[in-house]
């Protein structure tokens, strides 16, 4: 399965807001008995920088239950570089556009 989040011009102000969007997630991942491909959406995207790690260990935990791949996309040159420094592990990738994530998991699809 995929799963597409879309965190267009999301502002995240709040450990309450971390926590409802790992709430969501995990309420549209837990009936599935595969794991999921996901894309995810940051153009606009804004997190306040007291909740970067936080944001991380709540995104670790759903990617730990429920994902096989993820694809982050951003218009931004220093969104992606931020992505990059909140997902440093092996599993993160990249991209400038929506398009081109979705082409890498088409690549990584057995």
């Amino acid at each position: 399965g995929r799963l597409f989040l879309n965190f267009e011009k999301m502002r995240v102000r709040s450990q309450e807001e971390v926590d409802q969007v790992g709430r969501v997630v995990a309420e549209v991942c837990s009936p599935l008995t595969d794991r999921v491909d996901v894309i995810v959406n940051y153009d606009g995207f804004r997190i306040d920088e007291t909740l970067e790690a936080d944001w991380a260990r709540m995104v670790a935990e759903l990617t730990d239950k429920y994902y096989r791949t993820v694809s982050r996309y951003s218009g931004s040159a220093f969104m992606r570089m931020k992505l990059r420094e909140v997902f440093p592990h092996a599993r993160t990738h990249i991209f400038e556009s929506g398009d081109q994530a979705k082409a890498f998991l088409e690549t990584s699809d057995d």
